[in-house]
């Protein structure tokens, strides 16, 4: 089975490559598509529900921003090179947790699972019974 979407890209290519006419088989063309759609929306809207939020974080905490902007964390990383790779994220720890702040604090699942509580709660004045479906984007 193939779920990385390399390997659904190769086990697509040689799937078309050994195909005839009279094959019968459940990965075609639009299967392929939809997965790459899927995988691309799906991206997308967590991407830019982490950067809105990442913004306006630093709108309303300017010495965050100001600590990540002059820190020398970013310069250090980048020294000789014109961009940042994913494997650098290590060397940059204060960066890497704020944009974990970002994504905690953001919207990033807008119709995110349901959950239900395992005993009778109290929270904030309220009384959540147990069992109750408790809704995490409203």
């Amino acid at each position: 089975m193939c779920l990385k979407l390399e390997n659904r890209l190769h086990c697509f290519a040689k799937t078309c490559a050994g195909k005839t006419a009279h094959d019968s088989t459940s990965f075609s063309t639009e299967e392929l598509l939809m997965s790459c759609l899927s995988l691309h929306s799906g991206g997308t809207d967590t991407t830019s529900n982490t950067l809105l939020t990442g913004f306006l974080y630093f709108m309303t905490k300017p010495h965050i921003q100001g600590k990540i902007m002059f820190s020398s964390e970013i310069d250090q990383v980048l020294e000789g090179k014109d961009f940042v790779t994913f494997e650098d994220r290590h060397y940059m720890p204060y960066v890497q947790a704020v944009v974990h702040e970002s994504q905690r604090v953001a919207n990033t699942v807008p119709l995110g699972l349901y959950h239900s509580t395992t005993r009778d709660t109290e929270l904030m004045g309220y009384s959540i019974p147990k069992w109750d479906i408790l809704d995490s984007s409203s």
